[in-house]
């Protein structure tokens, strides 16, 4: 649960980040975009351990 916490607090912080950036410049630098999304990608893997779990089961056959 602490895991998820830590999680849904980074994302937040990170749609955040998006929303200003959008607000800022009305247009999207994409780079930084992308690279935020991924981040979020990443977060949703590590801690929510839907890939992780998949990724056992590949190594353990």
């Amino acid at each position: 649960m602490n895991n998820e916490r830590i999680a849904k607090r980074f994302e937040a912080e990170i749609m955040r980040e998006i929303r200003a950036e959008m607000l800022e410049t009305n247009k999207i630098k994409k780079f930084n975009t992308v690279l935020l999304i991924m981040i979020l990608i990443l977060l949703r893997i590590l801690y929510y351990e839907e890939i992780t779990d998949f990724l056992k089961k590949i190594f353990n056959n």
